[in-house]
């Protein structure tokens, strides 16, 4: 099991966007699935089927044991396809909306944790914040990084977003990530990044607001 999920760990780099149909038109209550048994399930389908035999097909093949699980237990199919847009096994246990944009909180069979954000657009695009954004070319965190050279941004430690309605009718979340150069390592500052939608809930970029030094 162990290697199954270190194998799965996201660590810090670009967040891309990818359009899940089941999530077309936004997404519904029943996409929350809080079974207390879920994670239990997803470890004993990893033990089943362990990353020493199947290997590159692990991901595949657990993904279909959870699946076989969650249907016979009453899963939406939106909580389902989640569950296979996830890289790790995963379960939606809270959901906000913000006009036409929602923000799911996520319990997750992390390696180094246990939880995970995506923002989902009623285009149907989920962006996972277990990818932050890659704002390498932003000159603020250029600038930043004169200092600490070896800090990325890091999703520990999220909360539910500040929103804003844009000019042109869609949604501004806002977002705070730590800038640290590990998951265990202390936090250099914090990062408030805003994720824009137009009012279809389309994607429309991420942008570095601001980056706070830590209090020393």
């Amino acid at each position: 099991m162990a290697a199954l999920v270190i194998a799965l760990v996201v660590e810090p780099g670009i967040a891309a966007e990818t359009v899940v149909p089941a999530f077309i038109g936004g997404a519904k209550s029943d996409a929350v699935y809080r079974d207390p048994n879920f994670i239990k399930a997803a470890r004993e389908c990893a033990i089943i089927h362990p990353f020493q035999q199947y290997m590159a097909e692990t991901p595949k093949v657990v993904s279909a044991c959870v699946e076989k699980y969650m249907k016979s237990h009453g899963a939406s199919a939106q909580a389902i396809a989640f569950m296979r847009f996830a890289p790790v096994p995963a379960q939606i246990s809270e959901l906000r909306n913000y006009g036409p944009v929602s923000v799911a909180y996520a319990e997750m069979l992390f390696a180094d944790r246990g939880d995970g954000w995506t923002v989902i657009g009623k285009s149907g695009e989920l962006i996972p914040l277990w990818a932050p954004a890659d704002i390498s070319q932003d000159p603020q965190f250029s600038e930043f990084r004169k200092s600490s050279p070896d800090v990325d941004l890091w999703p520990d430690g999220l909360t539910w977003p500040r929103a804003s309605t844009t000019a042109n009718g869609g949604e501004r979340l806002v977002f705070t990530f730590q800038l640290k150069t590990c998951h265990a390592c202390a936090i250099a500052a914090n990062a408030e990044l805003a994720y824009d939608f137009d009012r279809n809930g389309r994607f429309l970029g991420t942008h570095l607001l601001k980056i706070t030094p830590a209090k020393s």
